[in-house]
């Protein structure tokens, strides 16, 4: 530890070329084992000031950057479709009773989700084809990564063709870093269960990703055309109870699909 002997002060005018005179302090201070003595001067006081501006708008400036920066490669991860890459919760049509809860639930998922995420709960949407559980699924994904959390959207049957790829012999990952990937996100969105789907090889392969999930307490959104008996009978009975656990909500699209609405002339649904 370095002693300080003696230490004096002085105070005098000086005067900024942009901002005029000003007080200044000079501190001489001498220190043991020191040769001679050291000076600090005290500079404008409005040009320190806008140094410290300058300094703490360029940080804010490279922060946003590096969020931004970061926002977009977590988008270009999470493979949401390019048909919905613009979905979001203000163009989502909700006309009866059925699709304004579940566009709610969405919603709340969503804005909750930094509880959820503590919490572990999970989401299911289950119903008929064409009644916006995609839509709402990918609006929700949007909403997080805009917040800055990593979101990984795929069918069931990509995330078993992604495991089972890693047993080719030139496979460039691993099967452990593929599930850790699935594994780990902060929202993992499972499409499509129920199609091309449901081997006993398939579950295991599903049950080691949600059952993973399930233990780190990270959520999962399930989106299925099967009904909750179908679902379980799909996904078997120890998966279907885990994302059924308390706290977990389900979402059921009972309406006629979108995609029979009569198109306008246009060519834009009405």
């Amino acid at each position: 530890m370095t002693l300080i002997l003696d230490e004096t002060k002085s105070t005098t005018t000086l005067t900024c070329e942009r901002h005029g005179e000003y007080a200044t302090t000079t501190t001489t201070t001498t220190f043991q084992y020191a040769r001679g003595a050291v000076e600090r001067t005290t500079g404008c006081p409005v040009c320190d000031q806008e140094r410290v501006e300058r300094n703490n708008r360029e940080e804010a400036e490279r922060a946003d950057r590096q969020r931004r920066e970061r926002i977009a490669a977590r988008r270009k991860k999470a493979n949401i479709p390019q048909r919905f890459a613009g979905s979001t919760f203000e163009n989502y049509v909700a006309s009866t009773a059925g699709q304004t809860r579940a566009l709610s639930v969405a919603r709340s998922f969503a804005d909750q989700f930094d509880t959820i995420r503590n919490t572990g709960s999970s989401l299911t949407f289950c119903g008929g084809p064409g009644c916006g559980k995609t839509h709402l699924a990918c609006a929700i994904a949007n909403h997080l990564l805009d917040s800055d959390h990593a979101v990984i959207y795929t069918q069931a049957i990509e995330l078993v063709r992604a495991i089972r790829d890693t047993w080719r012999p030139h496979s460039t990952k691993s099967e452990t870093e593929v599930i850790s990937a699935y594994r780990t996100t902060g929202l993992l969105i499972v499409d499509e269960i129920g199609v091309q789907f449901g081997s006993d090889a398939e579950k295991a392969q599903m049950f080691d990703v949600l059952d993973g999930r399930y233990r780190e307490m990270r959520p999962t959104l399930i989106i299925s055309n099967l009904n909750e008996k179908g679902l379980q009978e799909c996904l078997g009975p120890r998966v279907f109870d885990r994302l059924m656990e308390i706290g977990s909500a389900v979402a059921t699209f009972n309406w006629t699909s979108y995609r029979r609405v009569p198109k306008s002339p246009l060519g834009a649904e009405v």
